[in-house]
């Protein structure tokens, strides 16, 4: 069995992962010892960047019990920050040289492998995406990525977007040619058309709770990496790199940070491509799960858009983990390498446990940058 642990400020709660069903009593070591691990490491919050550190000694805790094969950290802080906070040049800085500090507190001292990627810097928002004959029918993702799209569109809707601004159109018929390996779930969950918008531009909605977006993730092509490890070639690259490392041995650190470009990253860096023709694996869900799976963005289950679906085609499963948006829960990842133990914390919610699917997991439980505490994963044994 599976269990999600829910801790808000010490209170806590074990739930079977699958069914969210409460569990009164348990017969696994793991669970105890991450309950109180979790007790020690109160979330600062999303917006917070005293989360970076949170991060770190989070994941240092959990070292010192697990001693995984693989820690997986996810640094969300640097894109919450900047995307909603208004910050100088200079406070810009300081948050990044922040975050590497505490990247290299982490790794001082230990036997870690580092693969540090940026997965993208930030723009500032300059514009949206709308045209009011839409009739609020355009669809975005999970989060600002560049992706907007239209489904069950008529000759005067497709009309309409080919006059909006600051954004390149494809077909479905042309993401089909293009991507014909496309399993064929995902071919009917394209929409008709998808907007790819220039940096710097997103869908209407581009407030939350509150909170206007003063950046967005720009559209990177490449990505800064640094490691003592091969260079993956390609951001799908990285399973394969990492699980030939852990198999002569290694320990490795697979370090992911948010909102971190090329000119933000303060350490000697090369590059992996995270493009396919003329798409872009955008910050968010698409990139995490190339890095995890190891498979192209056309290989999973997970469209650039998100359709909206009537409720009773929502799963019911994995109520902790938003899987409702994501057909399959990815099974087959970097996390559930056998033989090899596997652990991941971090400041993005959701992914980090449901996208890497370490054999413990620890994260911020957030909503739209509403903390509730932490939520773990303690997952089946492999």
């Amino acid at each position: 069995m599976a269990y999600i642990i829910l801790d808000a400020d010490s209170w806590q709660s074990v739930t079977d992962f699958e069914t969210g069903e409460n569990i009164e009593t348990w017969d696994n070591p793991d669970v105890d010892a991450v309950k109180k691990i979790l007790t020690t490491c109160r979330y600062p919050g999303d917006i917070a960047v005293e989360s970076i550190e949170w991060t770190v000694q989070t994941a240092k805790k959990l070292d010192t019990y697990l001693r995984p094969d693989l820690m997986v950290m996810t640094f969300a802080t640097p894109y919450f920050v900047k995307a909603m906070q208004e910050l100088d040049a200079e406070q810009e800085e300081d948050v990044n040289n922040r975050l590497f500090a505490a990247v290299d507190d982490f790794l001082a001292g230990t036997d870690y492998q580092p693969l540090i990627i940026g997965l993208g810097g930030m723009a500032n928002t300059l514009g949206t995406l709308e045209s009011p004959g839409l009739q609020n029918r355009l669809r975005g993702g999970i989060s600002p990525a560049p992706y907007i799209g239209l489904f069950n569109a008529t000759e005067e809707e497709i009309r309409l977007c080919h006059e909006i601004p600051h954004a390149a159109i494809y077909t479905k018929e042309r993401i089909i040619t293009d991507f014909p390996q496309m399993n064929p779930r995902q071919v009917a969950e394209t929409p008709d058309l998808i907007l790819m918008a220039d940096d710097g531009y997103t869908l209407t909605a581009t407030k939350k709770r509150g909170f206007l977006l003063r950046k967005v993730p720009s559209v990177c092509r490449r990505l800064p990496v640094h490691t003592t490890l091969p260079v993956p070639p390609h951001i799908t690259d990285v399973r394969r790199t990492v699980e030939e490392a852990m198999d002569t041995g290694k320990r490795v650190a697979l370090i992911l940070l948010e909102g971190i470009g090329e000119a933000d990253f303060r350490i000697p860096f090369a590059h992996t491509s995270c493009e396919e023709k003329w798409m872009v694996y955008d910050q968010g869900a698409l990139q995490y799960m190339a890095i995890f799976t190891g498979k192209r963005f056309y290989e999973n289950n997970f469209s650039m858009v998100l359709r909206i679906k009537p409720n009773d085609e929502y799963s019911t499963k994995y109520p902790y983990s938003q899987f409702e948006y994501i057909d399959d829960m990815p099974t087959n990842t970097l996390g559930r390498k056998a033989g090899k133990k596997t652990a991941a914390v971090g400041s993005r919610s959701m992914f980090t446990h449901a996208i890497t699917q370490a054999d413990i997991c620890i994260e911020c439980q957030s909503r739209q940058t509403a903390p509730s505490g932490l939520l773990s994963l303690i997952n089946d044994p492999k």
